[in-house]
């Protein structure tokens, strides 16, 4: 997936999660403002690359879904199954439940 977005990683970009589950692949892009025209078709194309590299993954069998959320910082960003990419700084908001045992919030 990271190899997939390498070239489509948009400065309006904040972070990149991705989350699996038995129904589908998740990848949502977080951003800053307003997306750069065509950013949209640019990731369409990155989402074929990754069905192209990984045939258990397809529309009727294992779906990408693909999400856009704005968040503009400094609002912390969800922690939505795995960050693949962020930018420097970027904090991420951890629920109570997803921390580890002793550790401090976020």
């Amino acid at each position: 997936m990271q190899r997939a977005l390498v070239g489509e990683i948009d400065p309006t970009f904040r972070a990149i999660c991705l989350s699996v589950t038995d129904a589908a692949v998740t990848v949502t892009v977080f951003h800053q403002g307003a997306l750069s025209p065509g950013i949209g078709d640019a990731m369409d194309l990155a989402m074929a690359d990754v069905y192209a590299d990984f045939p258990e993954l397809s529309e009727d069998q294992l779906p990408i879904l693909l999400g856009f959320d704005r968040r503009d910082a400094p609002q912390p960003i969800p922690a939505i199954g795995v960050p693949i990419f962020a930018v420097k700084g970027t904090q991420f908001l951890v629920h109570a439940d997803d921390r580890p045992s002793g550790s401090a919030p976020t």
